[in-house]
């Protein structure tokens, strides 16, 4: 796997929607975290890795995603980042501490300045019960894909 260095949040923005970059700049404030961007891996979308050895918190996305993709990808992850920033290794990965803080943080996103109008009710609807896959949601992939464009998507 072939791995950019850590992403200046600011770099982020040609990866997310329009209207979520100041969403985004305010949520990565509160966190120490750094970003890498990589190259389409079939087996997941994103990973989380906390601090050890010196490293502080650790997100990976794949970088071909399309912007919606990215960003449920980003916060998927930083609510792994909450979680275990909240309970350490003492909650399951996938959990309800994790499946709350998910929750709690794509909240501020779920509206029309930031989804266009006929994805964001598939987002919410999601949201209501989110997967530890987030695209184990059969609408969902069909209705994000609908913004890949040229680009390749991985479920």
């Amino acid at each position: 796997m072939k791995t950019t260095p850590g992403v200046a949040h600011d770099k982020l923005q040609d990866y997310l929607p329009f209207g979520s970059t100041y969403l985004v700049s305010s949520l990565l404030k509160e966190f120490n975290v750094r970003i890498r961007l990589v190259r389409n891996r079939n087996s997941k979308l994103g990973d989380y890795k906390p601090p050890q050895n010196g490293y502080s918190h650790r997100v990976s996305i794949n970088m071909n995603l399309n912007r919606y993709a990215f960003l449920l990808t980003l916060i998927h992850e930083l609510a792994h980042l909450s979680t275990w920033e909240n309970h350490k290794n003492r909650t399951k990965p996938h959990g309800v501490e994790w499946k709350g803080e998910f929750i709690r943080l794509m909240h501020p996103f779920l509206s029309e300045e930031v989804f266009p109008a006929e994805l964001l009710p598939v987002v919410k609807k999601y949201m209501g019960n989110p997967k530890a896959t987030s695209f184990s949601d059969t609408q969902l992939v069909l209705a994000i894909r609908k913004y890949d464009a040229a680009k390749t998507f991985c479920t």
